[in-house]
């Protein structure tokens, strides 16, 4: 048997997408992840990096952590809640219950407690999705006493008149 060299005479037709905008079936298919390809990878057979998780949430102050008020103030507060593991999807909780939040860094966020719950002892929390940091406690004190709102001051005990000193000598 003879041998014959094959020679081409042309080049094989080319798949023409019906879109020119669109990649043609065969190349899309040439570049899908085979369905035993482990999740994560990319096309070039490496592993993407794992993603972190958040770091955890750390609740270490809140200013003020009490508040004196007058009966039938009824007000708004805004309390800097310190930490640490805080991203903009944090709330803060007060009694349980969600809060107006301002995220202002990854170590402190601004919180809006109503004031109008009365007197007691409130617990304030983080929450960011499932994750909930540990628990401190916002105090409202009933201030009664003078209008201002300031204590009343003992009144000052005058001494004797014969004990004075008397004004214009020494």
């Amino acid at each position: 048997m003879s041998k014959t060299k094959f020679e081409p005479t042309e080049a094989p037709p080319v798949a023409k997408s019906p879109d020119p905008k669109e990649p043609h079936p065969d190349f899309v298919a040439a570049h899908m992840p085979s369905p035993n390809e482990p999740l994560g990878s990319d096309l070039d057979g490496e592993t993407a990096p794992p993603v972190e998780p958040p770091p955890p949430l750390v609740l270490t102050s809140i200013d003020p952590d009490a508040l004196p008020v007058q009966p039938g103030n009824v007000l708004d507060v805004t309390l800097d809640v310190i930490g640490s593991g805080f991203t903009p999807d944090c709330v803060v909780l007060f009694d349980d219950e969600e809060v107006p939040t301002a995220f202002t860094s990854d170590t402190r966020i601004e919180a809006t407690v109503p004031v109008s719950q009365g007197a007691g002892v409130y617990d304030v929390e983080v929450q960011r999705g499932e994750d909930l940091s540990d628990v401190l406690v916002f105090e409202i004190v009933l201030v009664t006493g003078t209008r201002s709102g300031a204590p009343a001051r003992k009144a000052k005990k005058s001494e004797p008149a014969h004990k004075r000193p008397k004004k214009g000598r020494r």
